[in-house]
């Protein structure tokens, strides 16, 4: 699997890192890379949403290095998956973001900062490694 930083959903398409263009849905797409591990899209929600409970923007555990957390509601028509695992640091710019990956690339995003860490970290927390990773980028 190739590294994904974020992957931009809309109803029947999603750009991965602004570059590669499928035509599916996300949770085809996320079905597809489950798949190999015996387990689905709905069969990960389900699972985190219990262990964790969590119930609104609900991270997608791939595996430890991707963890993809939504940052608007599922039912808009354009959402962003920031993968979770690959930020390094996040930093306001007005009333959006700024999120900067480990390949140094950044994406901004329309959210408060303070969101956007809470989404991360709480995405972060399905991940131990990764969480002590990026509670040292946080404090």
């Amino acid at each position: 699997m190739k590294q994904i930083n974020f992957i931009k959903t809309y109803t029947n398409r999603i750009i991965i890192n602004n570059v590669d263009i499928y035509l599916q849905s996300i949770e085809r797409y996320f079905d597809d890379l489950l798949l190999n591990q015996l387990t689905s899209y709905k069969g990960r929600i389900d699972a985190v949403k219990r262990k964790f409970k969590i119930q609104k923007l609900i991270p997608v555990y791939i595996d430890n290095s991707n963890i993809f957390v939504p940052i608007n509601n599922l039912k808009e028509y354009e959402n962003i998956y920031i993968n979770a695992a690959r930020v390094i640091k996040t930093a306001a710019k007005g009333k959006s973001t700024i999120v900067y990956f480990i390949d140094k690339t950044k994406l901004e995003v329309n959210k408060n900062e303070n969101l956007i860490i809470k989404y991360i970290s709480r995405a972060i927390s399905i991940n131990h490694n990764s969480w002590f990773f990026w509670q040292l980028v946080v404090k």
